[in-house]
């Protein structure tokens, strides 16, 4: 990520705010101890490269993608700043995206702002693109892109199926209603001669005009009997990850569209996806994937909290933030990133979509979540098939953790934060409210001389110690159930802390109004997270990790967070690198995706810590072999060191 400046080399001083108690913050990184740069110095550094653009020797991948990609400035780029961002000193400071970032503005680039938020474009300046990018990047605003370059038929269409030849039937009808596919000689014919012993058949329909896809691969993963609308076939079931990875390799367009065959796609759904391709960084982009409309109670509840729709806001798309994961049910990737990173892991029955959103992140390219497309999921007809689906998702944490850290969480929050509820826990409220308002007191010392007001940022500190209450109370009923309920229900205490944790969900059932009575409500939610989480103990006890029950705790080390380093250590599965789950997330991205000036967020409440390009770049880099080992992750920093004094 390059600095930020305005025109005629104005000045950028780019800081970040980390809440810890916040749901949507990361952990806590290290300091780096070191002064703020110019942002005009910083650009020099980094001379032309784009945002996310991986530095040289990183392999020519990324770069043949790109090649053909265009630059952002071919079409029209407007902004919209998203609704929880906020302005102070004329503009200069704005206070927004996920993490909670404070970004400091020159008079120029407050102008700026104020003419995007009126609807102006961005325009072709450089300046100004990479202003905007930083905006775009922190989350504080959302790109729109008028005439995007990219159409329909730069598209391939993979269809995953295994068995479901009736959902199948109704995609590519909704599909050829709407104008996307070529209906005419709809019926594919296997082809016998099959390639490496599998059988594999391709018959592909090619459209062949700007307003179609450019062809449409169904993937018959193992069906009984088999499908004959397939155009590739597995002998044997291997998976979705399997068949994924089987259809785009047959594609030879820019994008590749990943469709389930039980979702039904609004018309027009992929345009404004396609318009987020214009920026040569972005990897991949998703649509809100919502629960189909159905008279079942099972169905009325997916359809108000399906666990694929993640809600209204667009947003970045990265590990602890608000949108940390987007589904593979209905997904856009660019084949350049599919290549460079192999496509999705075959050895992942569930969570392979994450892990892949997850590995493109860490490469440096950006992932978006868009919901002006939308796509409709079928819900599960039966319960105990909603009840496993549910089990299964929670037993993809553990391989997750094994290759991602502590990024599976599921409480990450500040050590004060934690102290303060756990002394309410304890029955000792009084010390609790102490330790939350001394740590909060803090805070406005340290952000007040960003250009934050002292009330803004007692509101930053007052949201985080409730949202880590919140996060306390999604895991006791969530992740840690099996072992949290039944100490809590062994105390009066107890019972009134579960009884409080579980009396969230019927605030969220006030806020959401949705087609189900309370109580039934009550109970399913408390059945969702039951079975999530007995899915996730279930995985860690077969993987022998403890790493996806383990909190991520930022602040002072302490025995308690050394202790959860220690235990959490487990050797990654595709290389020699001793992977430790809670590592920085500074020390899990690749140098090219951090900042050329200065990052400073707040590691804890009342705390403000520094995070430069040096804080271990390298360690988890992408080269041509693969990760690189803990030797050359070594030596990468010793080069940092020297690249940047």
């Amino acid at each position: 990520m390059t600095g930020t400046v305005g025109p005629a080399g104005s000045r950028d001083a780019d800081t970040a705010v980390t809440n810890a108690g916040n749901p949507a913050s990361p952990r806590n990184p290290a300091d780096s101890g070191r002064p703020a740069k110019r942002a005009d110095d910083a650009l020099d550094a980094a001379g032309s490269r784009s945002p996310g653009t991986p530095a040289a020797g990183a392999g020519g991948t990324r770069d043949e993608g790109r090649a053909g990609s265009g630059s952002p400035a071919d079409g029209v780029l407007r902004l919209v700043f998203d609704p929880g961002t906020r302005r102070w000193a004329d503009g200069q400071v704005l206070l927004g995206g996920s993490p909670l970032r404070v970004l400091r503005l020159p008079a120029a680039g407050a102008r700026l702002v104020e003419e995007w938020m009126r609807g102006q474009p961005v325009g072709p300046d450089p300046a100004r693109r990479r202003l905007a990018d930083r905006l775009v990047a922190a989350g504080i605003a959302h790109p729109v892109y008028e005439r995007p370059r990219l159409r329909l038929s730069d598209v391939t269409l993979v269809v995953p199926v295994r068995d479901h030849a009736a959902a199948l039937e109704r995609l590519l009808a909704a599909l050829g209603a709407a104008g996307e596919v070529d209906t005419a000689g709809e019926a594919n014919k296997a082809n016998k001669a099959g390639e490496a012993g599998e059988g594999d058949a391709r018959e592909t329909r090619k459209a062949g005009e700007a307003g179609k896809l450019a062809e449409v691969i169904v993937v018959d993963d193992g069906s009984v009997p088999p499908l004959p609308r397939a155009t590739a076939r597995h002998q044997r079931p291997r998976g979705p990850a399997a068949a994924r990875n089987t259809g785009w390799r047959r594609a030879g367009t820019e994008l590749v569209a990943f469709l389930d065959a039980d979702v039904r796609p609004e018309p027009g759904w992929l345009e404004p996806l396609l318009a987020h391709f214009d920026a040569p960084d972005v990897a991949a982009v998703a649509p809100r994937v919502t629960s189909l409309p159905g008279r079942s109670l099972l169905a009325r509840y997916e359809r108000a909290r399906s666990s694929l729709d993640l809600g209204v806001a667009a947003a970045p798309v990265r590990p602890a933030s608000r949108v940390s994961y987007v589904p593979s049910a209905a997904l856009v990737v660019r084949a350049a990133a599919l290549r460079e990173l192999r496509g999705f892991d075959e050895r992942m029955r569930f969570g392979e979509d994450v892990d892949l959103v997850w590995r493109l992140v860490r490469a440096g390219w950006q992932v978006r979540y868009e919901p002006a497309s939308r796509v409709g999921h079928a819900p599960r007809g039966r319960w105990t098939a909603w009840l496993r689906q549910r089990f299964d998702y929670g037993t993809s944490a553990a391989p997750l953790a094994a290759r991602h850290g502590g990024a599976v969480a599921p409480v990450r929050m500040s050590v004060w934060s934690a102290l303060s509820w756990a002394a309410v826990a304890a029955g000792r409220p009084r010390a609790g409210l102490v330790v939350a308002a001394g740590t909060a007191a803090l805070l406005p010392r340290r952000l007040t001389p960003l250009g934050v007001p002292a009330t803004g940022a007692l509101r930053v500190a007052a949201l985080g110690h409730l949202g880590a209450g919140r996060l306390l109370a999604d895991a006791v009923t969530r992740a840690w159930w099996p072992a949290a309920v039944p100490l809590l229900a062994g105390t009066r205490r107890g019972r009134w802390l579960l009884a409080l944790a579980l009396g969230r969900h019927l605030h969220e059932w006030y806020q959401r109004r949705p087609d189900v009575d309370p109580p039934r409500w009550l109970l399913l939610r408390a059945l969702d997270d039951a079975a999530y989480g007995a899915g996730v103990w279930w995985g860690a006890a077969c993987a022998g990790t403890l790493t996806p029950l383990l909190p991520e705790l930022s602040g002072r080390p302490t025995a308690v967070t050394a202790y959860l380093r220690r235990i959490s250590r487990r050797r990654c599965d595709r290389c020699d690198f001793d992977a430790v789950g809670t590592a920085p997330e500074s020390q899990r991205s690749c140098c090219s995706n951090s900042a050329d000036i200065d990052d400073r967020r707040v590691g804890r409440v009342g705390r403000v810590g520094r995070v430069g390009r040096t804080a271990a770049p390298g360690l988890f880099r992408r080269s041509g072999r693969g990760v690189r080992t803990r030797a050359e992750g070594s030596e990468a920093r010793a080069e940092a060191r020297g690249r940047h004094p």
